[in-house]
């Protein structure tokens, strides 16, 4: 964001070759890879509400990190491999004021926006939307039913599990909130993009520039997301912000 913000104040990208090569990696792969990893969080959240048995056979602690690893390795190695091979080129593209991947032939950008577009987006979109269908169901399922019979019960077991429960389906409802924002932005964002590779003839100026202001701001309302949902992430951000909590003991003094 502070590279392409100075860009369009000074009217042209002036930080030099390497850093030109660094932007236009590091922002497709974050741009591919998020909903990749929203995908695989969303069937991740399906399997532990959802399929809660056969959770831990695939999303063990360990395995989980081994998912994530595996998924972002991928991507940047595919990505690599592309740049050094010529496949793929890094240049400025003034219309989104950054620089971005840049296709030497009409193969490689049909190849590339079909592994992009189907494989790293559409078939996450389909995953999470499955999954987030399922987890509505399922809680929703749970709240008429087994709710009430742990509430009326006094039984430890059965308040520790009340508790465990609650504090799952509060994850997933904060992750759904996170998917939701992520689609609000990326799918406009693609199909603008869309509209720059195959049409750019067509495309006007702000819509280029939208395409850049809508990945941005995937990244900054998550932030606000998590903060109305999450108690703790509301407290660190307090004090973030110098905002620290007073607390007042029993002896009069304050925390």
């Amino acid at each position: 964001m502070p590279l392409a913000s100075a860009t369009l104040i000074i009217g042209r990208f002036d930080f030099g070759f390497a850093l030109c090569q660094l932007q236009g990696f590091i922002g497709p792969f974050a741009t591919y890879v998020t909903p990749a990893t929203m995908g695989l969080t969303a069937f991740n959240r399906y399997m532990r509400i959802v399929k809660g048995n056969s959770y831990n056979k695939i999303f063990s602690p360990c395995r989980s990190k081994i998912w994530v690893c595996c998924l972002w390795i991928s991507l940047a190695l595919y990505l690599l491999i592309g740049r050094l091979t010529g496949w793929l080129n890094i240049g400025f593209i003034p219309g989104y004021a950054v620089c971005a991947f840049t296709y030497p032939t009409a193969a490689s950008q049909i190849v590339q926006y079909t592994i992009m577009v189907g494989v790293l987006f559409f078939i996450p979109l389909c995953i999470g939307t499955f999954s987030y269908y399922k987890i509505f169901f399922k809680t929703s399922q749970h709240q008429q039913i087994v709710v009430p019979s742990l509430q009326n019960s006094t039984n430890s077991n059965n308040s520790t599990a009340r508790r465990s429960t609650v504090k799952e389906i509060n994850i997933s409802r904060v992750l759904l909130y996170v998917g939701a924002g992520f689609l609000c932005c990326w799918i406009p964002l693609w199909a603008l993009a869309l509209w720059k590779r195959f049409s750019p003839e067509t495309c006007p100026r702000i819509a280029e520039l939208l395409v850049t202001f809508f990945r941005f701001l995937s990244s900054t309302i998550n932030p606000f997301i998590y903060t109305f949902n999450n108690n703790d992430f509301r407290k660190e951000f307090r004090k973030l912000l110098c905002c620290p909590t007073v607390t007042v003991t029993s002896e009069g003094k304050t925390i």
